[in-house]
């Protein structure tokens, strides 16, 4: 969706970020490249959690996704509780 607004020429297409604390642990991320894990986001009380997935069928993640996080190259896994910028998918 990004890809398209952006050739359609909006300012900004990226999709809406927000700082979440992150539930569960990421591991298995691959250090060669840039990782993406689909979650979901839950508000409570002030900033809201989030729980990845972890790695199944991927168009199903991303049919029951509500936000996307994405694990910098040179990052193999991330522990529970980091507060992280999680991609909102509305």
């Amino acid at each position: 969706m990004p890809g398209l607004l952006a050739l359609s020429g909006h300012r900004s297409p990226g999709l809406p970020a927000v700082s979440a604390r992150l539930m569960a642990g990421i591991d298995g991320g691959q250090r060669e490249w840039t990782d993406f894990f689909f979650g979901t986001l839950e508000w409570k009380e002030g900033m809201p959690d989030f729980y990845p997935m972890g790695r199944r069928n991927p168009l199903k993640s991303l049919a029951e996704a509500t936000g996307v996080v994405s694990i910098p190259e040179g990052t193999e896994s991330v522990p529970a509780g980091t507060i992280i910028p999680v991609q909102w998918i509305q």
